[in-house]
């Protein structure tokens, strides 16, 4: 996202002053201005954005794609500043998603007994987005992290996965709390939180319950 303002930033810097553009020129860009548009009503869906209302957020390619094309002259230097304040806000916004789902991941690492420590796993919400909005705009340490961290808790899993299978069946099960319990053939196990053993045919293994 932050990588996304950068790119539009450049954009701006090499607007044309003239206030002239070709019919050709001038659908191209604003179709890629709609492109953008529709693409950032979709972030704000996705990060939970609340707040963000008004034609600039509208859903449709067309509306925004009619705005461009109606716009008197050289449409690039108004489109762009909306496109713009539009990543600007979406890049404030995924910060507290990104804080949302980190506060999400410590709380996961603390449940499942992974152990994990350090800045990466504390439950702060503030201190995560704080650290996100202080990133410069072309950083993706925020995308590093989020990806370390999902890749930390499954290793974290699939190891209490197969702590639980060289259990036997007699033995406690060691499962940590919200994980459950299972044993099939001799062998025992855990599954993660919201998922339950299954056996057909040559599969098997833990998997989503169905509701």
């Amino acid at each position: 996202m932050r990588a996304t303002i950068a790119f539009l930033c450049a954009i701006g810097l090499t607007a044309q002053a003239s206030a002239e553009i070709s019919e050709h020129d001038r659908d191209s860009y604003c179709r890629l201005y709609a492109d953008q548009a529709v693409k950032a009503y979709e972030d704000k869906l996705k990060y939970g954005c609340t707040g963000f209302q008004g034609p600039e957020w509208d859903p449709k390619f067309g509306a925004h794609y009619g705005w461009c094309m109606r716009l008197s002259g050289d449409p690039r230097n108004a489109a762009d500043n909306q496109t713009y304040l539009r990543a600007a806000m979406i890049s404030s916004c995924y910060c507290h998603y990104y804080a949302r789902e980190a506060v999400k991941a410590a709380k996961e690492n603390r449940s499942l007994g992974c152990g994990f420590t350090g800045a990466r796993w504390i439950d702060s919400h503030a201190a995560h987005n704080n650290w996100c909005r202080g990133l410069p705009s072309n950083s993706r340490a925020h995308i590093d992290e989020a990806q370390a961290r999902s890749q930390d808790l499954q290793r974290c899993k699939r190891e209490k996965i197969q702590q639980g299978a060289r259990t036997s069946p007699g033995e406690a099960s060691p499962c940590a709390a919200g994980w459950t319990p299972w044993t099939y053939q001799g062998q025992s196990g855990c599954c993660p939180p919201g998922e339950r053993y299954f056996a057909w045919g040559d599969s098997r293994g833990c998997a989503k319950a169905a509701d």
